[in-house]
């Protein structure tokens, strides 16, 4: 008697080899895929691309490299994928904070997020935690308010970039707890957690990517998660709703697949099926979960909506908190 379990399986290798055979039938690829990324090797979202790349290349037959080109804002990496070929054969991963945060906020972008490029999928969404020195003086977020309250203005939290999730997520705690603290930006995520471990800063926002070894070494602590609900791998941090203070906030980024605009539809739709099928593996899930990343499938419809969405309402963000532009 065939058990659950095994006709799983069957149903999962036939629905890769229908996703193969769909793929041939419509002669893509034909040849190797570059995915354009704007971060630096090692980076979360950077492996994240990296684990696609090899499930796209054992399912697809051909070779799928990951091409790391960070700096300036992304500009240089959304520079290349908007003078690619719209063939689905030239791909780039993008934030949040590049399509929807960056435009309102720094001058000469030199990429439309509308018109330039063709939304493909959703890969996944991360939420960031309240991080100090383990061998700071705050135990708790309360600690860290009650302090920022008594010396106004002397408190710092260290932040990616200008403009980044963490910054503005910093400034909207600010108007939450009427406080004021110094925000320190950083060109590198490694000097930051450093100076955090350091006494350096006061706090900083952090994920499971950016400082989850600085947590497990125990040179930092999560204090709350700026987030909906607990994250699986650190079931122990409460979320700041739970804690009280700011409840509200919640501090958040996401990852997607990009194409040339113009890309062709059903090329856009072919490799949208093929990344919500890798999200819903559990092996992947478990690797991206390690990482404090929550994956997110998502139709193209769904993330140009959503892309339109954060666009809006990062705009009214930004204006309402003040941030002058670069």
């Amino acid at each position: 008697m065939t058990t659950a379990l095994p006709i799983r399986l069957l149903l999962v290798g036939m629905a890769g080899i229908l996703a193969t055979n769909f793929a041939l039938a419509q002669g893509f690829p034909s040849k190797p895929i570059r995915i354009i990324s704007p971060y630096a090797s090692g980076q979360g979202p950077d492996l994240v691309a990296r684990l696609f790349a090899e499930r796209f290349s054992k399912v697809w037959n051909q070779q799928v490299t990951v091409e790391a080109r960070p700096g300036a804002n992304g500009f240089i990496a959304f520079e290349a994928i908007k003078k690619g070929t719209a063939d689905g054969h030239e791909l780039a991963i993008a934030s949040d904070a590049h399509l929807t945060i960056n435009p309102h906020l720094l001058q000469n972008v030199p990429y439309d997020t509308e018109a330039d490029f063709t939304p493909v999928a959703l890969q996944f969404k991360t939420y960031f935690f309240i991080a100090v020195s383990a061998t700071g003086p705050y135990r708790s977020f309360a600690d860290i308010i009650a302090s920022a309250k008594a010396a106004p203005g002397k408190l710092t939290t260290g932040v990616p970039y200008i403009g980044s999730p963490a910054h503005l997520g910093g400034l909207k705690l600010e108007q939450l707890t009427n406080t004021q603290m110094v925000h320190v930006p950083f060109k590198e995520n490694a000097p930051l957690y450093s100076a955090l471990v350091n006494n350096d800063l006061s706090w900083a926002f952090a994920t499971p990517a950016t400082a989850g070894g600085f947590f497990k070494g125990g040179r930092v602590r999560f204090l709350a998660l700026a987030g909906p609900h607990r994250l699986p791998g650190y079931p122990d941090i409460p979320t700041l709703g739970e804690v009280g203070g700011a409840g509200e906030l919640e501090v958040s980024a996401w990852i997607a697949f990009l194409a040339p605009r113009n890309t062709p539809a059903k090329i856009v739709n072919l490799i949208n099926r093929e990344v919500n099928r890798i999200l819903g593996e559990s092996d992947f899930r478990e690797r991206l979960e390690t990482f404090g990343f929550r994956p997110t499938p998502a139709t193209p419809a769904e993330l140009r909506q959503l892309i339109r969405a954060d666009w809006q309402r990062n705009a009214e963000l930004v204006k309402r908190i003040a941030v002058k532009p670069d």
